[in-house]
């Protein structure tokens, strides 16, 4: 019987060897959908008042976008309070804000423009921001129509240095000043910095569109490509106007955009409700080649719930792993796993208790660390952890690594693997599983023994094939069955094995310092392996019949042929 994943939860799989197994704690900090800190709030994850005890360092009013540095300095977008605060490293240190923009330096006021005493420094409803790998900061500004970039602002000032959509002039605020242009803008309500820090900006109201400025900070401040519009002076929502059904090429009031480390780009398509990925478009085109949220199909525009759903999604997000997360306004955030070398199906919620809610903080009065409520924002950090701007509930969430999986320590005896005539040689000690997937969700799949046949213990096995694809290079027998005790696992962690099992292969150089495939999960001895003749056998299903007559005759085990994945052996 397969066993998958409940939704939400990180996957863990049992690998068992022939004794029983012992476990140490794991913690249940990381790997959950359990927020683990909140900005604004005064530390309390059941408060969403805006700017609680009045305006400070420690309040926020509409929280609207959130960036992360490269050594974990947090920026939050507080758009009611028309500024955009810096927490130096504060998941070390606490939540009290170190830096304000937009306001002077004060932490106490809030109004646009510094209250129109100085508009160059100041803000008017700021809402996407983001960090490149310099430290420079950009900040979409609203109601100003534009976008001011800040030199490393955490070593210099709070002064902005750079203005995008208002002909360099650091005191106009015009709606497409001049006329929609490569140089206009008008309502900007997100950006994203490339690696090579290239600039994209959402330009959503009434232009419908994503700029693309090519290293603007030792160019210029004119956009040299445009998504979602033909050219760069049309501005009309999917091009014929509103009603008129999406395509690929073409964007309705656009929300969010973010950039993965491979140059590829998302942008929260919002009135059409779907995410729009477009592969390295600085390289290609402006077509976009994915759709999220409308099951594949370019050419409709629905609202929906689900883990194939999108309903006006207001924010993008990409880790380094490229797995991806999407902020829509059903009050939740979809993550998907690697979705560019799977699906475009979620493979896990947060905010809400499954795929199908939707509610202000599941239809409660009060907020809590698992609830969100209209969320707009959202960015992970280098290490993986996440952080919501949870807009209506007028806080930040930060969530410890949420797609870890904290990684017990096993302790088990040496394997007992079937076979003779061969050299034994020393295994890894840990594996780690880099961005792919052993199955179409992108999870490892569990296989359980109901048979009666060590019904309380849950053996899977990881079969690894060298390098060339058939059955035995390196001499590797087709018994070369890795079991490594029991472990956590998700991709991109790594397991430790304290007592390390061995593989029997007759040349050990074959083994050490090579990258292996893969291949298969079965829930089998290894003796079921001696009727193959090679492993390739075993991967094909040529064995399969054998397989599945397990030791006492009950055909209840099944071998899992998996897409290959990738994984480095360390010695």
């Amino acid at each position: 019987m397969i066993r998958r994943l409940a939704v939400g939860v990180p996957l863990t799989v049992l690998l068992s060897v022939t004794a029983w197994l012992a476990l140490s704690p794991v913690s249940s900090a990381p790997g959950d959908t359990v927020a683990d800190r909140v900005f604004g709030q005064g530390g309390s994850f059941n408060s969403a008042l805006c700017n609680p005890g009045g305006t400070s360092a420690t309040s926020l009013c509409f929280s609207s976008g959130v960036a992360v540095d490269s050594v974990g300095n947090v920026f939050v977008a507080d758009a009611f309070n028309n500024r955009v605060l810096e927490y130096d490293t504060p998941l070390t240190t606490d939540t009290i804000a170190d830096r304000v923009f937009g306001q002077g330096g004060s932490f106490t006021t809030g109004g646009c423009n510094d209250v129109g005493t100085d508009v160059s420094n100041g803000l008017c409803t700021p809402l996407g921001i983001a960090v490149d790998g310099a430290g420079n900061l950009y900040v979409a500004d609203k109601d100003n129509s534009r976008v001011l970039e800040y030199d490393t602002p955490l070593t210099t000032d709070t002064v902005p240095d750079r203005v995008f959509g208002q002909a360099d002039s650091f005191t106009s605020s015009t709606c497409n000043l001049g006329g929609i242009s490569a140089s206009s803008l008008c309502t900007p309500s997100g950006v994203g910095v490339d690696a090579a820090g290239n600039l994209y900006v959402v330009d959503p109201l009434p232009n419908s569109r994503v700029l693309e400025y090519d290293t603007p900070l030792t160019t210029d401040t004119v956009a040299d490509r445009v998504l979602g519009q033909p050219n760069f002076t049309t501005g009309t929502c999917n091009t014929a106007g509103l009603g008129s059904p999406p395509t690929a090429n073409t964007l309705c009031t656009p929300a969010g955009v973010d950039i993965d480390n491979g140059g590829n780009v998302y942008v929260a398509d919002a009135s059409n409700n779907r995410v729009l990925e477009y592969d390295v478009p600085l390289t290609t085109d402006s077509a976009a080649d994915r759709v999220f949220g409308q099951g594949g199909s370019f050419n409709s525009d629905s609202c929906n719930v689900g883990a194939s759903g999108l309903c006006a999604p207001q924010a993008t997000a990409v880790d380094a792993t490229a797995n991806l997360y999407i902020v829509d306004v059903n009050s939740r955030v979809l993550e998907y796993d690697t979705p560019l070398t799977t699906d475009l199906v979620a493979d896990r919620v947060l905010g809400q208790p499954d795929f199908n809610g939707g509610g202000c903080n599941q239809d409660s009065a009060s907020p809590t660390a698992s609830s969100l409520c209209y969320p707009i924002g959202a960015t992970v950090d280098g290490s993986g952890n996440l952080y919501v701007a949870d807009t209506s509930n007028n806080r930040v969430l930060e969530y410890d690594v949420p797609l870890a999986v904290a990684t017990p320590t096993p302790t088990a005896p040496a394997p007992n693997i079937h076979d003779a005539g061969v050299s034994r040689v020393g295994a890894p000690t840990s594996v780690r599983l880099r961005p792919g997937v052993p199955d179409s969700n992108n999870r490892v799949t569990v296989v359980a023994r109901n048979n009666g046949d060590h019904a309380d213990s849950i053996g899977v096995y990881l079969a690894f094939l060298p390098p060339g694809g058939s059955g035995n290079e390196g001499g590797c027998s087709p018994a070369a069955v890795q079991n490594l005790g029991a472990l956590t696992l998700l991709p991109g962690d790594r397991l430790t094995v304290s007592t390390a099992p061995s593989w029997q292969c007759a040349n050990p150089a074959s083994v050490h310092g090579a990258t292996w495939t893969l291949k298969a999960i079965a829930d089998v001895h290894g003796d079921d392996f001696a009727s193959c003749s090679t492993l390739q056998q075993v991967f094909s299903g040529q064995c399969s019949a054998a397989l599945a007559d397990d030791d006492n005759g009950t055909a209840s085990n099944t071998l899992i042929r998996a897409r290959p994945k990738v994984v480095a052996l360390n010695p």
